[in-house]
């Protein structure tokens, strides 16, 4: 009986040590001056394409920089240029393939990419604004004071001072500091390609991209891809 007992904790504290493991992040796409650094050091290091980033890590981007950053449950989520976040969570359990990974947004301009399934848990630390993202697609610019949040696909709801707001797909709200966010506001229609047309295959060194305008519209985003799917970006132009 002795014998079976200590077999048996044996067993769970092996359970509890692979239980939870990290689960590394790296910089999947870098353009500029992107930069890392340990917690407990002040010296900031250039970081490179592959690099990894581990709990705590910090990171971020200098002016005509960005970098995307991809989880191992390939989570991403892309600094802009000047701005920085830290690396709060980033673990996979092995006893039920669940991953969990967490990012603070310190300051800036940033754009996130999930794959939401059941084994996979994300959370946005946004210091005073508490987040429940349930979205595949979202955008997010915090600055000293006021924290935009823009909604593309799934839901995402935001709390300050106690008031609460649900962005639905194609919703925005802006919180400023020490405030209750704003109501949801639909976003602006997206620009319609018209020239070359959709699908078409390219075969030259260049090409020209026209787009209708949109109303209101003060700048647009362009982002180049590996695939279809858009989770390895080739390159963003703001």
């Amino acid at each position: 009986m002795r014998e079976s007992t200590e077999v048996a904790n044996q067993a769970y504290k092996k359970t509890i040590e692979i239980r939870d493991k990290y689960a590394d992040a790296i910089f999947s796409k870098i353009k500029g001056t992107v930069q890392k650094r340990k917690p407990n050091l002040q010296k900031w290091k250039d970081a490179i394409l592959y690099d990894q980033l581990f709990e705590l890590d910090l990171t971020r981007t200098l002016s005509s920089s960005f970098a995307e950053i991809t989880f191992a449950d390939l989570n991403q989520f892309r600094l802009n240029e000047n701005s920085q976040a830290i690396i709060l969570k980033s673990k996979i359990n092995l006893l039920n393939n669940k991953t969990e990974s967490a990012v603070k947004l310190e300051i800036g301009d940033t754009y996130y990419k999930l794959f939401k399934t059941p084994k996979k848990e994300f959370n946005l630390n946004i210091q005073e604004v508490k987040t429940k993202i349930n979205s595949e697609y979202f955008w997010v610019d915090k600055q000293e004071a006021q924290t935009e949040v823009a909604n593309f696909k799934g839901e995402i709801s935001l709390e300050e001072q106690g008031s609460e707001v649900t962005l639905k797909e194609n919703q925005g709200s802006t919180i400023a500091k020490g405030k209750a966010p704003n109501q949801p506001k639909n976003l602006l229609n997206p620009p319609v390609l018209i020239l070359p047309e959709s699908f078409s295959k390219i075969f030259e060194n260049t090409v020209t991209l026209n787009w209708s305008s949109v109303e209101n519209a003060s700048e647009y985003w362009i982002e180049v891809a590996n695939d279809s799917r858009f989770t390895s970006i080739f390159k963003f132009i703001k």
